[in-house]
């Protein structure tokens, strides 16, 4: 790749409320224009408690997450045509309940799958909000967890590991009667989609576009795939996971071969 002039200069803090949309969040953006109920991009987690929960503590560390991260305050409006997205300020909510003690036991946990799938499977208004969801679903006194769902535009698997483990220190500060000791965030995602913007523009942006051109130009490989049924004539985003484990010689080895062609 041909060099650029000059490094990409640090990301400020600009204490932005609206700004331009990230490359990536423009594509999730505009996927979901086209598919206004697609659910593909739902981030959706589900907390469990065991032993003593104290709802209030949750509440307000739920409240605290929302403040520190404004992906979780974003709308993303369609502006003269371009999507922009907005950061509205932090405003106190309360955290709901659904009560699911009544049950029997051996239905309390179908049922806690079909609210997560149902909640999940919810379309999200990106233009209009908002992007996240929380609920407290309760099973029994020493039983209880969090659904806690978003959207891939304001949130992935790096930032999902955070935000757990933020939520958790909150909870346990809160429920302990002490003060959480965060550190402050030096930015925000709104700076990092500025920065984006002004380094990927002019001659920086064509290099880059020229390398991939490059790389990408010729007669390229058609990806064969082994399917178990043929394409449907309208895209359902439906899929499934399947798990299993390797063998650990064969693990290894994939590690090696995967640490040698970086």
């Amino acid at each position: 790749m041909t060099e650029t002039n000059a490094p990409p200069p640090p990301i400020q803090q600009h204490h932005l409320n609206q700004t331009n949309l990230s490359f990536s969040q423009e594509s999730l953006w505009f996927l979901q224009q086209l598919d206004p109920e697609n659910t593909a991009y739902n981030s959706n987690y589900l907390l469990k408690f065991i032993g003593k929960f104290d709802p209030p503590s949750l509440e307000r560390a739920v409240n605290e997450l929302v403040r520190r991260h404004e992906p979780f305050r974003a709308t993303y409006p369609n502006k003269g045509g371009k999507p922009i997205q907005v950061i509205h300020p932090f405003e106190p909510f309360p955290l709901p309940s659904v009560d699911f003690s009544g049950l029997p036991e051996d239905e309390q946990e179908q049922t806690v799958k079909r609210y997560y799938s149902e909640q999940g499977n919810l379309p999200i208004n990106l233009q209009q909000g908002p992007v996240i969801r929380f609920s407290i679903l309760h099973l029994a006194e020493n039983e209880n967890y969090l659904f806690f769902g978003t959207h891939h535009i304001g949130s992935d698997a790096w930032s999902r590991e955070i935000v757990i483990d933020e939520l958790m220190q909150l909870y346990d500060a809160f429920r302990s009667g002490r003060v959480p000791h965060l550190p402050d965030l030096p930015i925000q995602y709104t700076d990092y989609a500025l920065w984006e913007r002004q380094w990927l523009n002019g001659n920086n942006l064509t290099t880059y576009l020229d390398h991939w051109k490059n790389i990408l130009s010729g007669d390229l490989p058609i990806l064969e795939l082994p399917t178990d049924r043929p394409r449907p004539a309208v895209q359902s985003s439906h899929g499934a996971k399947y798990r299993f484990q390797l063998p650990q010689a064969l693990s290894s080895e994939l590690s090696v071969f995967a640490r040698g062609s970086t």
